[in-house]
């Protein structure tokens, strides 16, 4: 396992978290803030691929995976 690698990985993912901050929307009182279904769709693969980078990382039902698993869920 290359450590140096894996946290370049990470640090690349957190940037691409991070880019999505700036795409929530203002929704009604109701919804609050959501993503264009463009912006939520991009999201949602990179969601999968920290998933299984997590997977390959720490294996099956990793608490990192099941923790972004739950947050995408809600």
């Amino acid at each position: 396992m290359d450590t140096n690698n894996n946290f370049k990985e990470i640090q690349k993912y957190i940037e691409l978290f991070e880019s999505f901050l700036v795409k929530f929307i203002k929704g009604d009182s109701i919804s609050g803030r959501f993503l264009k279904t463009e912006d939520n769709a991009q999201l949602k693969r990179v969601v999968l691929e920290v998933l299984d980078f997590l997977t390959e990382l720490f294996g099956e039902n990793n608490t990192f995976s099941l923790n972004i698993l739950n947050t995408l869920n809600t």
